[in-house]
């Protein structure tokens, strides 16, 4: 088990290259794969992340970081996935890409033509809509409109800890469904 290394954004801040070594290492690999999961690019998944490193090194003097660095950076990786869509001329107006992140980032896409990548986005979707009412309300407000786990359980009038739970069993079972057409896919 790796333990991942205590930053102090004040560190950070006064560009400590040590601690910034630290903690790029310490996050380089899941970001790249957090990446890969908007892209399905390897490349340049790799691209983002350290052109991500490299402005956030430039920029940090200046940053006002309320959360954790590495919600930070990730929040970063996100957006700049998204930008390099934009330019490639991809849109994702049901933020599909995201959730398909979150749901089935351990898979790896590159192989998948871009008809069968189509067809899987597709099962997602109905996957999400055979959910139970309650479950699938607080799927499409996490990871359809970007709401916080303290806003859906503050709307919803549940706790915190059932928003999670929700969303744990929500992608169990998007990634159990998802994975017999994976499967299914391979071997055709």
């Amino acid at each position: 088990m790796i333990l991942e290394p205590i930053v102090n954004i004040a560190s950070l801040k006064e560009r400590n290259r040590i601690v910034f070594r630290a903690f790029f290492k310490a996050h380089y690999t899941n970001l790249v794969a957090y990446a890969h999961g908007f892209l399905f690019d390897r490349g340049a998944s790799e691209d983002v992340v350290q052109e991500v490193f490299i402005k956030f090194w430039e920029k940090l003097p200046h940053l006002n970081i309320t959360g954790t660095p590495k919600g930070y950076v990730y929040a970063m990786v996100r957006n700049a996935c998204l930008n390099h869509l934009k330019k490639i001329k991809v849109t994702d107006t049901t933020h599909l890409l995201e959730m398909n992140n979150m749901v089935v980032a351990s898979y790896d896409f590159d192989d998948y033509s871009l008809e069968n990548k189509r067809l899987i986005y597709n099962q997602i979707l109905k996957i999400v809509e055979e959910l139970p009412p309650k479950m699938r309300q607080i799927f499409e407000m996490r990871y359809f409109y970007n709401y916080k786990y303290n806003e859906i359980a503050e709307e919803l009038d549940v706790s915190v800890n059932t928003v999670k739970i929700q969303l744990r069993r929500s992608k169990v079972r998007i990634a159990d469904m998802l994975s017999a057409l994976l499967l299914l896919l391979a071997s055709s």
